[in-house]
């Protein structure tokens, strides 16, 4: 009521605000979506309802599915409210907690002009439109992920058994978990420098637990993965006791790194897990620069 000043007229006969009569259609073109449904519009008291359509070509809040709703007193107070989500345009990466681009019909709009389609009246029955007086703007709804470290680290014997405190996987049905998952990562290649064949052992520990929440953005589903800064064949820092660099590549799932290049003898390989558990697979001897140590 506040954008709107009625003069010596004053307003209609209780209160001099409603929607317009083209309400529904006019936010039916606006192409705004929920999963990927086109949002229809009804008017059912004093309310705009937006919803998608089951089939039946009305209104039916028992077999639609609710989108959102606007509701209008005659005296200018408004509420607007969300049940579903309302699908946005993809962001720009590392923009998405800022966005706020709706998918509508030709391309985007940021706000929904709900002003357009709200009507004043005073008391001779002049009227004016609200256009670009009341817009919502609805923020995208992004994933929270809650991390927590557990304290563990993968510690892994080259001659396994031989020290305490590592997380080897013994002989059995562990390991043979451990074969399966990484079967076919040791002999993609063959480095004539670089002897080798068969895992010398594996590892494995839960490094941290997770959780997430998509909010309004379902369906979703979750994943964790392995990523290489800096991409594929970037130098990993370690060596074989043979001296050969090992370069680090995303193989599917895994981080691999071999030795002669993407084709060359796998030196390890890294899994993860959707629990945050990560596997070590070793496949060739590593270079210690602490020979005094035995660990």
């Amino acid at each position: 009521s506040a954008l709107v000043n009625f003069g010596a007229d004053g307003p209609a006969a209780g209160g001099g605000f409603s929607f317009t009569a083209d309400a529904a259609a006019a936010m039916a073109a606006l192409g705004l979506q929920s999963k990927g449904g086109a949002l229809s519009f009804a008017i059912v008291g004093n309310s705009l309802i937006g919803y998608v359509d089951n089939g039946n070509g009305t209104y039916n809040p028992i077999g639609d599915r609710t989108v959102l709703s606007f509701t209008l007193d005659s005296h200018g107070n408004f509420t607007f409210r969300l049940y579903d989500q309302l699908d946005h345009v993809k962001p720009a990466p590392g923009s998405a907690d800022d966005n706020t681009d709706l998918v509508a019909k030709g391309g985007s709009i940021n706000a929904i002009d709900f002003g357009s389609v709200i009507k004043a009246t005073d008391g001779d029955g002049d009227s004016v439109t609200l256009t670009g007086k009341a817009n919502v703007t609805v923020r995208d709804d992004v994933p929270v992920v809650n991390l927590a470290l557990t304290g563990n680290s993968v510690v892994h014997d080259e001659t396994p058994g031989a020290q305490g405190g590592t997380n080897d996987v013994p002989a059995g049905l562990g390991q043979l978990a451990m074969q399966l998952l990484f079967s076919g990562i040791a002999n993609k290649g063959n480095d004539p420098d670089v002897a080798g064949s068969g895992a010398i052992g594996y590892a494995y520990n839960t490094l941290f637990t997770y959780s997430s929440n998509t909010g309004a953005d379902e369906p979703s589903s979750k994943t964790l993965s392995l990523q290489i800064v800096g991409g594929n064949g970037v130098l990993s820092g370690l060596k074989t006791t043979t001296g050969d660099g090992i370069l680090l590549f995303q193989e599917g799932g895994f981080v691999v790194g071999r030795v002669g290049g993407a084709n060359g003898q796998a030196a390890f390989a890294i899994a993860i897990d959707g629990l945050g558990g990560v596997s070590v697979a070793q496949y060739l001897s590593l270079a210690h620069g602490n020979t005094g140590s035995a660990n």
